[in-house]
């Protein structure tokens, strides 16, 4: 990488006690975009990670990890330092999904998240609610049973 791109990458990122917060252009999700060459847009966070680290491992994706402290996307904090662990890890796209999906302990509804209540898909790791699929199947039996009636 040339030193020009590198530099005009760090003037966009300010580093606070507890991050490194991205202040250049951020997309619609929260992540920081950064342009590359012929207008070639990369998110901030993955560049910082392959600029410090080195290349994503192959299967893997970026995680920040909100029990480093660190909830924001526009973070490019990819380096432990003297305030703190790193707050970006590579990890498998079901882990992240996870760690995603653990910080709400209820559902919409209000039922929690235990392990009586609680449905894990295998494939992907997202968890379903029984208690309110026990309602919606309630609801669409009634339904039916209803139409079944005015027919």
């Amino acid at each position: 990488m040339n030193e020009t791109l590198i530099k005009r990458f760090w003037a966009r990122v300010r580093k606070t006690p507890t991050c490194w917060v991205w202040t250049g252009t951020v997309g619609r999700y929260g992540y920081g975009h950064f342009y590359v060459g012929n207008r070639t847009l990369v998110l901030a966070h993955r560049f910082a990670y392959e600029l410090l680290v080195g290349p994503i491992p192959e299967g893997l994706t970026l995680d920040h990890v909100s029990t480093s402290g660190c909830t924001s996307k526009a973070c490019v904090k990819v380096l432990g330092d003297e305030h703190g662990p790193a707050h970006l890890e590579a990890v498998t796209t079901q882990e992240n999904t996870r760690r995603y999906w653990a910080v709400y302990d209820t559902c919409r509804q209000g039922h929690r998240y235990d392990e009586a209540n609680t449905y894990r898909y295998p494939s992907h790791g997202k968890r379903k609610c029984r208690a309110c699929d026990r309602e919606r199947k309630v609801l669409r039996l009634a339904r039916r049973r209803a139409a079944r009636g005015a027919a």
